[in-house]
């Protein structure tokens, strides 16, 4: 797919995958508390139009966690992966975040590995994947 960008839209291309590489399938995708609707396909490609001066998307389905990410202005081909969202029952928040930090810092290779499958179009991102904690640091005052 190729990208484009027209005035004050910003087409994005892309496609979004789970941990396994098996593509995910009709992707909620906001900016700025706004939901955009996509054209997607059973392969999990997309395609959004947005404004030209978004920064940050946030992209998730039922069942995954949403991936936060911070756009380069050339970045208009997103691959991704999306984890699941588990239950952690009598776990602290703060255990929690400690473990799916360690899946989070597993993306890198996981989006190498579509990549050397044919999945993914590029073996590395052109946007920042922020981690989303549940455990809120700041202490109460």
């Amino acid at each position: 797919m190729t990208s484009e960008s027209r005035g004050q839209i910003r087409v994005i291309y892309g496609k979004v995958i789970d941990k396994d590489l098996n593509p995910i399938s009709q992707v909620f995708i906001h900016y700025s508390d706004t939901t955009v609707l996509t054209k997607y396909n059973s392969n999990g490609q997309f395609i959004v139009s947005i404004p030209a001066d978004t920064k940050s998307l946030l992209i998730g389905d039922v069942g995954f966690e949403s991936a936060s990410i911070n756009l380069m202005d050339s970045c208009n081909q997103i691959d991704i992966v999306l984890l699941l969202m588990g239950t952690y029952d009598f776990t602290s928040l703060k255990k929690v975040d400690k473990l799916r930090m360690k899946q989070f810092k597993k993306l890198p290779e996981l989006h190498f590995a579509a990549y050397q499958k044919g999945i993914f179009h590029s073996d590395s991102v052109c946007y920042k994947q922020n981690f989303m904690p549940n455990y809120n640091r700041k202490k109460d005052k």
